[in-house]
């Protein structure tokens, strides 16, 4: 089983949206919507869950639709997962991580 791991910018992100979630829909929604993010990140290091690649970025990216947002991963190693990012669904994907490098 793979480790959990969020890097520095998908920690920014979730931290984005758990407030801009408690303010619109409130503490418990935006709590239970990181839940099921997080829940999805450990069934793709579970070998539960799989996303696409994503093409054009840097070898190894790979997303997972969840809710309104996708989950942009990729495995370090044998024994981690690493949450790129956490972006909105409209969001330019590519763009956003190519910009990251």
């Amino acid at each position: 089983m793979r480790r959990l791991r969020l890097l520095p910018a998908a920690r920014r992100d979730a931290d984005e949206i758990w407030d801009y979630s408690a303010d619109r829909w409130g503490s418990n929604q935006a709590d239970e919507y990181l839940r099921a993010l997080i829940a999805a990140g450990q069934a793709i290091a579970d070998g539960r869950r799989q996303g696409g690649r994503i093409a054009g970025v840097r070898p190894g990216y790979w997303k997972l639709a969840v809710g309104a947002h996708l989950l942009c991963y990729r495995f370090a190693g044998d024994d981690a997962l690493e949450i790129v990012r956490i972006l909105h669904q409209r969001m330019n994907v590519e763009s956003r991580l190519r910009r990251d490098r």
